[in-house]
């Protein structure tokens, strides 16, 4: 049997990968935003294999952050700690990126701004190469990933973005700045 509409949902809003990283993200941020009854009456009505799907799901993102302004709720499911000095670390999560931007010439003068000044950001290399920027990026924990994205979203000359192979960020060329 295929899965159902409302279980590819509750895996991606469980931080599981369908439709890859851009768009599961959106739905993440979407599923933080709007209620879940909207939300999950939103998402029953796309056709998720749809060559529109993802245009779909970001102009609800657009719509959802503008009328929310930011997220409803934020509830980690779990552990509480009473005493933070024995709380367990999370490992540091590292994933390389390639972030569109407009043109070559938006890409150039982004690349000192990005990856912008975030407290979960730990760590990166990066490269210019054509219209784009390749980031390896490490973040104190895979959570902080949605967040990344969603800052992205917020440079007016961002485009898109989409993971990449460690291989492909080492053999790409770097364009000087």
């Amino acid at each position: 049997m295929p899965e159902s509409k409302a279980d590819k949902l509750a895996a991606v809003l469980a931080g599981e990968s369908r439709y890859g990283l851009e768009i599961d993200s959106a739905l993440r941020t979407i599923g933080h935003t709007l209620s879940a009854d909207n939300c999950f009456k939103w998402f029953s009505r796309l056709d998720d294999s749809s060559p529109s799907f993802g245009e779909s799901v970001i102009t609800m993102l657009k719509y959802a952050e503008s009328s929310a302004g930011e997220k409803l709720y934020d509830i980690s499911l779990g552990d509480t700690w009473e005493d933070e000095s024995i709380r367990p670390t999370e490992e540091e999560f590292k994933i390389p990126l390639r972030i569109h931007f407009r043109d070559k010439q938006a890409a150039y003068y982004q690349f000192h701004l990005f990856p912008p000044e975030l407290d979960y950001i730990t760590g990166w290399s990066r490269k210019r190469e054509g219209a784009s920027q390749l980031l390896l990026l490490t973040l104190r924990s895979r959570s902080y990933l949605d967040d990344f994205i969603a800052a992205c979203r917020r440079n007016p000359h961002f485009v898109r973005i989409e993971e990449i192979s460690e291989e492909e960020f080492w053999k790409a060329p770097s364009h000087g700045v």
